[in-house]
């Protein structure tokens, strides 16, 4: 046994030494000379789980256990294994063995509290922590467990102190700091969040829960580029990372890359998804997919089978699957999701907030003291979900006129979403005025003739909240009209050109014409071989001009609407991307200023053959002739269709879904003046006076 002893000896100090792979070669000779050693076999077992060859090593420790089942550490490291698997069932049953042999083995009770804790069992978890810890109050694994464990019951203030503990006992757990980046991104302490997140990565550069972490944090201010940047870090270590490539799914989603999510998604399917939390991301990816790309009923098959499969994000990704019915008009069945949630869970604040967009409210419905009363648990709520409450009480109110209860709610939930925000205030107002400055007359004369040949770009721009969506879902019930909904492409043209608006004076012909082009090459898949394609990004009335440069012959159509109407239904939306300007009354004022001295210039410097103005109670008022202008501007025939456009069957993303699918209505004209006095810093902003 002599040749065997020196194997185990040797691979023993590999093991104490990190070098795990060199122990698995040494355990395996001993196993290989003696096959029926237990003490070899255990070891073997060991090893082989450390270097994530989990279906051997689970095989290799039946084997030791069926040669001694007496010794409480071949049932832990068996039990080990089989969490690993995903096997939580049998790994709690076996944990329970090691801990029947011996109740003190306080690493048996912290990893049985961790399977519980998969299994979403938090309680008892929780309990399976404090035992270990009254066992060995210096075990910081068990400290930073049971900190899951109570974010998982809402016991954040608990948590707080859990990690804070872990993290004294061990100040380089990296993965303590990660999971403090959702702690305090649920407090609503961004900067919090992100200190820890960036502590995580310094302290071990591979801990992809921080990337994913920081990418949430981001995702949750708005800032959906800044998270993509923190998914591509994390995928550049790890390809493979399938968590890593399913969310950055959703970000491309959100940025308007569908093709770029699809290969994400296609990679992502082709991973070995290790358990039922990882095949919920898998399904969740594929659902946000095939919601970018119309496949309706394919996205809700998608989404029902993520639900399945999760467990502590069922109530979120049910939440997903509604809001997703939402999109698709499908307003009947996303109602009833919705309720199917508050019947599960009366304060889930996301559901609430879904809804409320979906129904009338009366003076009398008791969904707002339901509301109410969820607000009520105060920091049992996250940040996030008590601006959801706020936003969806303020709509209630509004609803029946309540003024001073509709704006107490809306002015907390404003507050709170801007104190998360970075904004500049000024900064619009300069850099707008730049960007005229630039955009000159001669500069447009020089090269506006130049870029890339398509009539094909419509451009639907303007104040959010201005009646663009309803511009593009009219065109979009024309045969000829596709409507692409918001994309980022022109966003992304400006990125590259450097810095912008600077930089365009740069550029000679050629260059515009190939960013022209690029342009072009992005949206000709979504076109379908439809004449015109519709890009509503509002945003883009700041790249009016860097449009005609690159875009000769695309058309432009600016949607207006009464500037106190449109600035008020901003600050009642809870937009998903950032939109900083919205979250103060006099950001808003001031930023409609900045908008309107802009659209002046564009006004005076772009051919009217090509940029047409468009009032929203225009086309409330007169809803046929206006939409006969709007198509002989863009050279299409007239279709009867447009005018039934409330009837077509596309997804809408935007803040408008639910109003589009109604018939034109004439109640959000003028709909400000019953609240002018809540409005009042608003209307100094404008500059306007309420008669």
């Amino acid at each position: 046994m002599g040749k065997v002893d020196e194997q185990l000896r040797k691979g023993v100090t590999a093991l104490q030494s990190g070098d795990v792979a060199l122990a698995e070669r040494c355990f395996r000779k001993a196993v290989d000379t003696a096959p029926t050693h237990f003490g070899a076999l255990n070891l073997l077992a060991v090893a082989l789980n450390g270097v994530q060859r989990f279906e051997e090593a689970e095989k290799v420790a039946r084997r030791a256990l069926q040669i001694d089942a007496s010794s409480d550490s071949t049932h832990y490291n068996y039990a080990t294994i089989l969490k690993q698997n995903g096997k939580l069932d049998e790994a709690i049953a076996a944990f329970d063995r090691a801990l029947a042999i011996n109740p003190t083995h306080f690493k048996a009770l912290n990893n049985r509290g961790a399977a519980l804790s998969q299994l979403q069992r938090h309680e008892e978890a929780s309990a399976d922590f404090d035992r270990a810890i009254a066992l060995n109050g210096r075990f910081g694994e068990a400290h930073y467990n049971r900190a899951n464990a109570l974010v998982a019951l809402g016991r954040r203030e608990e948590a707080l102190r859990a990690f804070e503990r872990a993290l004294a006992l061990n100040p380089r757990n990296a993965g303590a700091y990660a999971n403090l980046v959702d702690l305090f991104r649920e407090f609503g302490h961004h900067g919090k969040a992100e200190d820890c997140g960036r502590r995580a990565l310094a302290i071990d550069a591979n801990c992809a829960e921080a990337y994913v972490n920081l990418a949430t944090l981001e995702q949750d201010r708005g800032q959906f580029l800044a998270a993509l940047r923190w998914l591509d870090s994390l995928l550049a270590r790890q390809p493979d990372n399938l968590v890593g490539l399913c969310r950055r799914v959703s970000i491309l989603v959100g940025l308007g890359r569908a093709e770029a999510a699809r290969k994400d998604f296609d990679r992502a399917k082709r991973l070995k998804a290790r358990d039922s939390a990882q095949r919920a991301e898998v399904e969740t990816a594929g659902a946000s997919v095939m919601s970018a790309e119309g496949e309706y009923d394919e996205a809700l098959a998608a989404y029902d089978r993520a639900i399945a499969e999760s467990g502590a994000r069922r109530e979120h990704l049910m939440g997903m699957r509604a809001a997703a019915k939402q999109a698709f008009g499908r307003s009947e069945a996303a109602l009833q999701d919705y309720d199917r949630i508050l019947e599960l869970n009366p304060s889930a604040a996301a559901a609430w907030f879904g809804r409320s967009d979906l129904v009338k409210f009366a003076p009398d419905d008791p969904s707002i003291a339901a509301m109410a009363a969820a607000l009520e648990r105060g920091t049992a709520l996250t940040y996030g979900e008590r601006v959801q409450l706020n936003f969806a009480l303020g709509k209630a109110y509004l609803d029946f006129d309540d003024s001073p209860s509709a704006f107490r709610h809306l002015n907390a939930g404003n507050r709170m979403k801007k104190a998360v925000m970075a904004y500049d205030a000024e900064r619009p107002r300069a850099f707008f005025a730049e960007i005229a400055e630039i955009f000159n007359v001669d500069l447009l004369m020089r090269l506006g003739d130049r870029g890339a040949r398509s009539t094909a770009p419509v451009f639907v721009v303007g104040m959010p909240r201005s009646g663009t969506t309803l511009i593009e879902q009219i065109l979009s019930a024309h045969p000829a009209v596709h409507g692409a909904g918001e994309l980022l492409y022109m966003r992304d043209v400006a990125a590259r050109l450097g810095e912008f608006p600077k930089s365009v004076t740069t550029f000679d012909a050629s260059g515009l014409t190939r960013l022209g082009e690029d342009y072009l090459s992005r949206v000709s898949a979504l076109r379908g071989g439809k004449l015109r394609l519709v890009d509503k990004m509002p945003e883009n009335f700041i790249y009016a001009g860097l449009i005609r440069l690159i875009l000769p012959d695309a058309k432009i159509i600016h949607s207006r609407r009464d500037a106190v109407d449109t600035c008020f239904s901003c600050y009642t939306k809870l937009f998903e991307q950032a939109l900083d300007f919205s979250y103060d009354l006099i950001d808003l004022g001031r930023y409609y200023r900045a908008y309107e001295t802009l659209m002046a210039h564009w006004r005076a410097v772009l051919p009217a053959s090509h940029f047409l103005e468009v009032d929203y109670e225009s086309v409330v008022e007169d809803l046929e002739g206006e939409v006969r202008r709007i198509l002989k501007f863009l050279g299409l025939p007239w279709d009867p269709a447009c005018l039934e456009f409330h009837r077509v069957e596309r997804q809408v993303l935007t803040a408008s879904v639910n109003q589009v699918r109604q018939p034109i209505y004439r109640s959000s004209s003028g709909r400000w003046r019953k609240h002018a006095d809540a409005l009042k810093p608003l209307l100094q902003a404008l500059e306007i006076e309420a008669v």
